[in-house]
């Protein structure tokens, strides 16, 4: 029978009974009460190891690791440099230092310490740590080149396949990125964002039904993943198939309804059903979200702008002008820069004879779009018509 976690905490602690001077003891404590997410506890029992034995620099470390944890990255850079002053030639300190840099988002830093770390030991975990810092400042060239320097040292290495395929995601090359992804799925197929990596990169390249499959697996693992269930109703969307797509963004809306875009979503897919009223509803309600989260509503706003548009346009099209220019001009508030919309109103002014109103749509959309030569040919007749 395996032993669980709270078997190896009495363990360690009839070990420390026995011999309280046990520093190493200690360690392992700390390390159970790491494993547990009990880190003010494993910072605890890896301080008394410390106190025992000053020369172990990984005790140090291990508090780092555990300040680390907290989120208290200040605290951690002090123990880390505390450890490599023990022992300059740790290259897991020199790399948790690195880490604990990554995670304010201080990569050049970073970098320099898993430089340290990989001239101390060429470990494969350095260098891919080296391209996750040039990935997340946009070099995603240099990145792929440390990645490839982990697999050269490790092909097995699973991480590494996938990070690479960001990377050659992010730099518009889809196939490589299928290729790393499959690899890190094979190697782990136990990971639910290999799979919904995976579904990305199908669908960037329009093999929706391999996507599904992709995504389908992803949530099997976590079913609760918003953005595998949303990238779903993405290929469901892009198969036309609306209403699965629907099905599928609810789930991720009701996983982080604190996200406009999801929200969004859902009403770019009953625009497409043509449930003008649903899809207001919900682009009102992204922009509402957008309030909540600080982020821009520029896009919602224009989205809901293009739903009123579009029932405009049925409505123009059932020859009910009066309601086709009431949602033409609730389009115009949120996009008064598409010379469309503004076309479309023009077209329903004049159908109602209502030409000086007309006559201002048309020259704004002339202006947004002067090469457009119906649109000036349009104008002239207007203006011979009205003057």
């Amino acid at each position: 029978m395996n032993e669980g976690p709270n078997d190896k905490i009495k363990q360690y602690l009839e070990a420390i009974e026995k011999n309280p001077d046990d520093d190493r003891a200690y360690n392992d404590l700390g390390n159970a009460y790491y494993a547990e997410g009990q880190f003010e506890e494993a910072i605890k029992q890896y301080r008394e190891a410390k106190r025992i034995n000053t020369s172990e620099s990984v005790y140090t470390s291990n508090i780092g690791d555990g300040y680390r944890a907290l989120g208290n990255y200040d605290e951690a850079i002090k123990h880390y440099e505390e450890a490599l002053k023990i022992n300059p030639k740790d290259d897991w300190a020199h790399n948790s230092l690195g880490n604990a840099y990554f995670s304010k988002r201080d990569y050049d830093r970073a970098i320099q310490c898993y430089q340290k770390a990989r001239e101390i030991n060429p470990n494969h975990v350095y260098y891919s740590n080296i391209g996750d810092s040039y990935r997340n400042k946009g070099d995603f060239k240099k990145a792929v080149l440390f990645y490839n320097q982990a697999l050269a040292v490790n092909s097995e290495y699973d991480p590494a396949h996938n990070a690479i395929g960001v990377a050659y995601y992010s730099l518009g090359n889809y196939e490589k990125a299928l290729e790393h992804y499959k690899e890190a799925v094979r190697i782990n197929s136990g990971s639910y964002i290999y799979y919904s990596n995976l579904g990305d990169a199908y669908n960037a390249i329009e093999r929706w039904d391999e996507a599904i499959e992709s995504y389908e697996k992803a949530i099997q693992i976590n079913p609760d993943d918003d953005i595998s269930n949303n990238n779903l109703g993405n290929s469901y969307f892009g198969l036309g198939l609306f209403s699965q797509a629907i099905e599928q963004y609810e789930k991720a809306m009701s996983a982080k309804p604190e996200l406009p875009i999801y929200y969004s979503n859902i009403g770019d897919a009953n625009r497409r059903l043509k449930k003008w009223d649903k899809a207001i509803e919900y682009y009102k309600l992204a922009i509402e979200k957008a309030k909540t989260t600080n982020s821009s509503d520029e896009i919602y706003r224009k989205s809901l702008g293009f739903a009123f548009n579009d029932r405009g346009v049925e409505h123009y099209g059932n020859k009910e002008d009066d309601k086709a220019i009431a949602n033409y001009e609730e389009a115009i508030k949120f996009n008064s820069e598409d010379p469309v919309i503004l076309h479309n109103l023009y077209l329903a002014y004049n159908v109602r004879q209502r030409y000086k109103e007309a006559e201002v749509s048309l020259r704004r959309a002339v202006e947004l779009d002067p090469g457009n030569s119906t649109y000036a040919q349009e104008l002239n007749e207007l203006l011979s018509k009205v003057h």
